[in-house]
């Protein structure tokens, strides 16, 4: 069965994307043809620029950034809520996702909903989805 990890993109005091995660994760439980589990950024405690060598090369030295990895390594997909700063992405979760851009690049893709009154914006998710990953 495909696994698929909900994201919680923002590691700030007060911050919404775990109860929007956690609301996506209630509907996306009861299809019943993949698995689906809510992984949140801030269990990890990710650092910024703490491991010596590029993510790129998959060469781990800290103990937080190989759990991080074992982690999204173990699924297939992965929905990501995170909130815009200065029309992109939280700095938590584009750390996050360049620990392991080589990984899982083919596996992963934008969701994103534009607020504020904006419905024909293009979405700073897929401008980053755009710059990073592809």
């Amino acid at each position: 069965m495909i696994r698929v990890a909900i994201i919680v993109g923002s590691t700030r005091p007060g911050r919404r994307a775990e109860i929007v995660a956690r609301w996506v994760y209630g509907i996306a439980s009861k299809r019943s043809d993949a698995e689906f589990e809510v992984v949140d950024i801030l269990d990890f405690n990710l650092p910024l620029l703490d491991e010596p060598m590029s993510p790129s090369r998959g060469v781990y030295t800290q103990l937080h950034t190989k759990a991080w990895s074992a982690k999204i390594d173990s699924f297939d997909a992965f929905v990501f809520v995170t909130p815009e700063y200065n029309h992109g992405p939280s700095g938590v979760i584009s750390w996050a996702v360049a620990l392991q851009t080589v990984r899982t690049a083919e596996r992963a893709g934008p969701v994103h909903d534009t607020t504020r009154n904006e419905p024909f914006k293009r979405g700073a998710m897929e401008q980053w989805y755009d710059r990073a990953i592809c």
